[in-house]
């Protein structure tokens, strides 16, 4: 399967404590099965916590809001999860965010969310390049019509293209 990626996307960093921000405010985060069995067995105050804002409804469990946040969170803009017990026992929604993976089966792209505050910098700063392409072993059919992606890579490329011309201004260009 081939992996499309943009250059800085394996220099993202959180900035954690440093972030202006949280990505755990105002937001359920889904916790992952295997994550969820592992909390419920966590023992004494670390795992009485976790197991106490859980909550688990049409099969899915994530963390209850308290107070606009996740309650894991910290005052100096840590994860609780994180701190106690490193970035591995993180479910994978946090583990993974705000790297996204788009998966069409035989071909993925894979990005950065513009809503983390470290990664609208990479992602705003960064030279217009084309896409790193890597491989892994495992492939899939496509899950999409073949016709309306080479549509969708053609307009995307015409797109690029555009941006990148230094003759237009930057209005023209969104025009274009």
């Amino acid at each position: 399967m081939l992996l499309f990626k943009p250059d800085y996307y394996d220099c993202f960093r959180c900035a954690a404590g440093e972030c202006p921000d949280s990505c755990c405010k105002e937001w359920e985060v889904e916790i992952d099965d295997a994550s969820a069995r592992f909390y419920r067995t966590l023992p004494g105050t670390r795992g009485a916590r976790p197991r106490e804002v859980m909550r688990t409804a049409d099969g899915k469990t994530s963390m209850a809001i308290i107070d606009g946040r996740c309650p894991m969170w910290r005052s100096d803009g840590l994860c609780r999860i994180q701190a106690e017990l490193g970035e591995s026992a993180l479910c994978e929604t946090c583990r993974t965010f705000p790297r996204l993976t788009h998966d069409y089966g035989d071909f993925a792209e894979l990005g950065l969310e513009l809503s983390c505050p470290e990664a609208a910098k990479l992602i705003l700063n960064a030279p217009l390049a084309p896409l790193t392409v890597d491989t892994r072993p495992d492939g899939g059919t496509p899950g999409y019509d073949v016709e309306a992606m080479a549509s969708l890579k053609a307009s995307r490329e015409v797109m690029l293209s555009i941006l990148s011309d230094e003759s237009h201004s930057v209005g023209e260009s969104l025009a274009l």
